[in-house]
């Protein structure tokens, strides 16, 4: 069945519950790790919802290279246990689920907030070969950096929203130049926002600080307000300064008390050609490792 043309916002992956409630919120790597397997998602022909890839690509991917940029997401601090944490967002993922206003997974429709709710996952299942790596030789953790042994299958409802561009891609590269505070959760929640179209290639958007957003961007654990919204400017700046298309993210005085006023470039966040060609290629080199 084809998913209905009106796509879903779940602004609550960040941990939110101002459309949708998440059963728990999601870490930077978390929602790294979700991205890069949604990523490969759409280089496997349809409607088949397994994505399959290696321990140490998914890795890289949330990570970065090793010996390259230091920046981005915390690593472990034990060299080589980087396959581990992602494992461990594995696992948080296919325990999360969502509560959905107004849609029908089931059938893929929007029925409008009043008509019903669903209940959802989004991860249906994990297979992950070698599971207890600190058992594995360094020698032989090598030789699985080419063996597909990570088996990601998304729930049904969720890879058709994957594969018909209604969900935010993240560049993953820039992500992890943002690192793993405020500044990268700020970014992913702007990514996934919806804008204003305006004049000259801009586009808008307004944004709230009410509690729930203010929670949403992991600002709430401070005692004084007016040092949340300090560290959400520090946050805000950082991400103009690492990502050119935001030419404007600043608190400013609203109607009801303060907002986010952002002012961003169009265009599409991510080229999907480019992942797919990127993925298809990563999948040859590692069979071609494992040959």
């Amino acid at each position: 069945m084809r998913p209905d043309p009106a796509p879903i916002s779940v602004l609550s992956l960040l941990g939110g519950d101002r459309r949708v409630k998440a059963s728990r919120r999601l870490s930077m790597r978390d929602l790294a790790v979700l991205a890069a397997a949604g990523e490969r998602l759409v280089s496997v022909a349809a409607p088949e919802t397994d994505a399959p890839m290696t321990l140490y690509q998914l890795a890289e991917q949330v990570y970065g290279a090793s010996g390259g940029e230091q920046r981005g997401i915390a690593r472990p601090k034990q060299p080589g246990r980087e396959p581990t944490g992602v494992l461990a967002s594995l696992d948080r993922l296919v325990e999360i689920s969502l509560e959905i206003p107004g849609y029908d997974v089931t059938r893929g429709r929007v029925v409008g907030d009043l008509a019903g709710r669903s209940k959802a996952n989004l991860l249906e299942a994990v297979f992950v070969e070698h599971d207890r790596l600190e058992l594995v030789s360094a020698a032989e953790r090598g030789s699985l950096r080419g063996t597909v042994n990570v088996r990601v299958r998304f729930s049904r409802w969720y890879s058709e929203q994957i594969r018909a561009g209604y969900c935010t891609y993240l560049d993953l590269a820039q992500f992890r130049r943002l690192g793993s505070g405020a500044a990268a959760r700020v970014w992913a929640y702007l990514e996934a926002e919806s804008y204003e179209p305006k004049a000259d290639g801009l586009e808008t958007k307004v944004i709230g600080l009410g509690p729930k957003i203010i929670a949403t961007l992991d600002l709430a654990g401070y005692e004084r307000p007016r040092d949340a919204i300090r560290a959400l400017r520090r946050a805000s700046a950082r991400v103009m300064r690492e990502d050119a298309r935001y030419e404007l993210v600043e608190v400013r005085p609203g109607i009801y008390g303060q907002d986010l006023y952002v002012v961003r470039r169009t265009g599409q966040r991510l080229d999907r050609a480019r992942v797919h060609a990127a993925a298809l290629k990563s999948l040859a080199s590692a069979q071609r490792k494992r040959a």
